[in-house]
């Protein structure tokens, strides 16, 4: 059986950098669609250390698309890491820039990702584990839920959650989550694409599979990001080092 009293120490180190988070980022990996509003899912723990992962993510919008890249720093924050011990391009061109509106734009976004079985379609022949990912303002009902209900991610007496996907009369997608009666014993499905030990998941992905790092060559081809593009006068433009303080400051208040 896991150990559910570390679980409950991420949760609270967790909740406790809720305050300064700020997230208006929608669901746009949408586990569940319009036409399949409702699912049936096995929440599985990240690791032995913790039950979801939190990350933050760059939205960048280029010729009407959207890409999102991970963020290590803000990401290294909410796992209670040193950010200045990862490297983000974007974060690092932000800092260069010193301009608050570009910081704003850029500004990383709060999520959290959950691994879930799909119980509908394991009935299908698919045993692949599911990244199931939410803004953290979305995310917190699920993560209280598990808070209540550590059982959830035993491997052997795991219940399945009910999820279902609505949409508010601004066309985003809201959830709801209830725990039911039917519980699966992942031990007793042969075959599943990943490998448990031990009561501990080794999954076929992981954050970075699903979220990508910025590379410098990304950040060129964002024009905002290019100083040559943004800022008229480079001799204004601070080093990193001159303005480390601050963009920690704004990084620990996103």
């Amino acid at each position: 059986m896991a150990d559910f009293d570390k679980y409950k120490n991420f949760i609270n180190m967790y909740k406790s950098k809720q305050d300064s988070m700020v997230s208006d980022f929608k669901s746009y990996r949408y586990f569940l669609t319009d036409q399949k509003p409702e699912g049936y899912v096995r929440l599985l723990p990240a690791n032995s250390e913790m039950p979801f992962i939190p990350f933050a993510v760059h939205k960048i919008e280029q010729d009407g698309k959207y890409k999102y890249f991970l963020c290590p720093k803000k990401t290294a924050f909410l796992m209670n890491e040193d950010p200045e011990q990862h490297e983000c391009p974007i974060c690092d061109n932000i800092i260069k820039l010193n301009n608050k509106d570009i910081e704003k734009q850029f500004a990383p976004k709060n999520r959290v990702l959950f691994y879930v079985l799909d119980i509908l379609a394991l009935s299908e022949g698919d045993k692949e584990p599911k990244a199931f990912s939410l803004a953290s303002n979305m995310a917190m009902e699920l993560v209280d839920l598990i808070n209540y209900n550590f059982e959830l991610l035993d491997i052997e007496k795991g219940k399945v959650v009910k999820i279902l996907m609505i949409r508010d009369n601004r066309g985003f997608p809201r959830y709801t989550f209830e725990i039911t009666n039917k519980a699966v014993d992942l031990n007793t499905i042969a075959d599943l694409e990943m490998t448990i030990e031990n009561n501990i998941i080794t999954y076929p992905f992981g954050l970075e599979d699903v979220y990508p790092v910025a590379t410098t060559e990304d950040v060129l081809t964002i024009p905002e990001l290019n100083p040559a593009e943004t800022i008229l006068n480079k001799e204004a433009v601070p080093d990193k080092e001159d303005n480390i303080a601050g963009f920690n400051e704004w990084l620990n208040g996103i």
